[in-house]
């Protein structure tokens, strides 16, 4: 599966669309809760696009 996903180091995560597509990758330790990352990732998220 490693190899399969191209996984080179773990942690690994990646943000699946809900279409099956990989929205991103990130390899190593991450902040999920960090101002960065919630912009980042909030977009993505079911009726977004709605609350803005």
């Amino acid at each position: 599966m490693a190899r399969a996903w191209r996984v080179t180091g773990l942690p690994a995560t990646f943000l699946i669309r809900p279409g099956g597509e990989v929205a991103g990758t990130a390899v190593g330790a991450r902040e999920w809760d960090s101002a960065p990352m919630r912009a980042l990732l909030e977009p993505m998220l079911p009726g977004a696009h709605a609350r803005h």
